[in-house]
């Protein structure tokens, strides 16, 4: 079995984002991103903060923090990607046994894993999750109609899921090295523009080492769309994103959260 380190051992490094002046760091097969995206700057101060160590820590301390729409619940996603990110089309390197993007079919058997801690997140609106982006093409500038974002949350405090819950689901992961048929919430909603499912971990991990089956997590997925007559079949995996999505309780709120990847890797 092969193991990809999308963590670089061998790197060192700091990179500082302020609204407004968000870009893409690219360490190893990584692209880092402060990712602002529901910010309003002239309302907002302080950095978001991602350093490499042998692991990946992300600091976010705003003095202010305020959200363009506020009754989206949450002003940033501070991320990590693996593969295409069709916002901003940003494309890392990449490993050619996981040369995203690919169709839904010709996903190999992967485990995703996350060794990880949630440091710190005061009372603000947070998760830890994976955001997977599944569309009709594998080069888009942007996400279209009938294209599906797929959110995977292993922690969320304060905050629920875009949509409205439509009961719970089984799927196999293993926590800590235990294998586990754990519980996971189902959501979805209609974006306007896209739409959007997630699963949420029915019993929140803080702190852990997770593995998912990438295939089986895709294939959950296509089931549950499936089931709303929506084909996404065929569809690629842009990519794997990686990342907090957070917001002040209050608009215009300080914000401070940590969190830390350990470690990061791809099973093949």
């Amino acid at each position: 079995m092969n193991e990809i380190n999308l963590i670089p051992v061998n790197s060192t490094g700091t990179w500082t984002y302020e609204c407004g002046k968000d870009y893409t760091a690219y360490v190893g097969l990584l692209g880092l991103q402060g990712n602002y995206w529901n910010a309003e700057c002239s309302g907002t101060s302080g950095t978001v903060d991602m350093s490499i160590n042998g692991g990946l820590r992300t600091i976010v301390n705003l003095t202010k923090a305020k959200m363009k729409n506020p009754n989206l619940g949450v002003l940033g996603y501070p991320e990590t990607i693996y593969g295409y990110k069709p916002f901003g089309r940003v494309r890392t390197a990449i490993n050619q046994k996981l040369p995203l993007p690919l169709t839904t079919g010709d996903l190999p058997n992967a485990w995703i894993n996350l060794e990880y801690e949630v440091v710190n997140h005061g009372s603000l609106r947070m998760n830890f999750s994976f955001d997977l982006w599944l569309t009709r093409g594998s080069d888009q500038a942007g996400i279209f109609r009938g294209d599906l974002e797929f959110m995977i949350w292993l922690y969320h405090f304060n905050l629920r899921p875009a949509g409205l819950p439509e009961g719970t689901i089984e799927a196999p992961i293993l926590v800590n090295n235990a294998a586990e048929n754990a519980k996971w919430e189902v959501w979805f909603g209609d974006t306007g523009q896209w739409n959007i499912l997630t699963l949420r971990l029915a019993n929140p991990l803080k702190v852990a080492s997770v593995s998912l089956p990438l295939r089986g997590f895709i294939e959950k997925a296509l089931s549950i769309v499936s089931g709303k007559l929506i084909n996404i079949t065929g569809y690629y995996l842009n990519g794997l994103e990686v990342g907090t999505e957070y917001g002040p309780v209050k608009n215009g709120e300080a914000v401070q959260l940590e969190w830390i990847i350990h470690k990061y890797t791809i099973r093949l």
